[in-house]
């Protein structure tokens, strides 16, 4: 088993536009009629996911209860959508690597490692909420995935796991690390999001809830550019999270 701690990036991020599976960012929002209920506590879920040459590939999970169909006309909702991400303004969470070298699927064994490791980051967020008597909860989450810079063998196996990722997307080793980092970030977002799930008594108290987490593959990008790697690093095969309550 990998287990990787590094320190915090500083890094600024751009959120990409031109996604696949949503022709807009923001849906026009529907008036609520009489009978429309927007105090639903199940959880609603949606996503947006970008798989374009050239840009790093991202996925955005949007998981909301309680804002009926003016979720995307809350100003709030539309700050986080629309603004850029400057990390200085986040939270950081634990950079960590809970994945074999070349693989982005966490092991049934590794799990309960993962949930356990996940666990604070969500009570984190219900607490810092809970002193400040919020009526509606508005999170981001940022998950980067990020590999080492260790050539990929035309006849690797991860070569042919990847390419049904990697359509239309030529297979050098820089994308395809990009790729796999993406792919890792993804895991961690499954694990964050299978947490909020057995969280969901502790939302209760909030009137509406919208969490975004944002997975996005960083690649061969130094995860800390203030440190020195090597080519072959595993400080450089983690996984960096960020949040911040709006």
């Amino acid at each position: 088993m990998l287990l990787v701690i590094t320190g915090v990036s500083c890094n600024i991020f751009h959120r990409k536009k031109n996604y696949e599976t949503h022709e807009s960012r923001f849906p026009i929002a529907k008036s609520i009629s009489k009978n429309e209920t927007t105090t639903s506590k199940d959880f609603k879920r949606h996503s947006l996911v970008s798989n374009v040459a050239g840009k790093p590939p991202q996925k955005i999970d949007n998981i909301q209860f309680g804002f009926g169909s003016e979720v995307h006309a809350n100003p709030w909702v539309q700050d986080l959508n629309e603004s850029r991400i400057d990390l200085r303004y986040f939270e950081s969470y634990k950079s960590i690597s809970l994945f074999p070298k070349g693989q982005f699927k966490i092991d049934e064994n590794i799990k309960p490692i993962a949930l356990k490791t996940f666990y604070p980051l969500v009570d984190s967020i219900l607490r810092r909420a809970e002193p400040q008597n919020y009526k509606s909860l508005v999170v981001q989450i940022l998950i980067y995935g990020y590999t080492d810079a260790v050539p990929i063998a035309e006849n690797s196996p991860l070569r042919q796991t990847l390419a049904p990722y990697m359509k239309k997307i030529p297979m050098t080793s820089e994308n395809i690390n990009v790729h796999l980092s993406y792919l890792r970030a993804k895991e961690i977002g499954k694990i964050i999001d299978e947490i909020i799930e057995q969280r969901k008594p502790m939302f209760d108290p909030f009137d509406k809830v919208y969490i975004q987490i944002v997975h996005e593959g960083k690649g061969q990008e130094l995860p800390d550019r203030k440190k020195k790697y090597r080519i072959d690093d595993e400080r450089r095969r983690v996984v960096k999270i960020y949040w911040k309550i709006l």
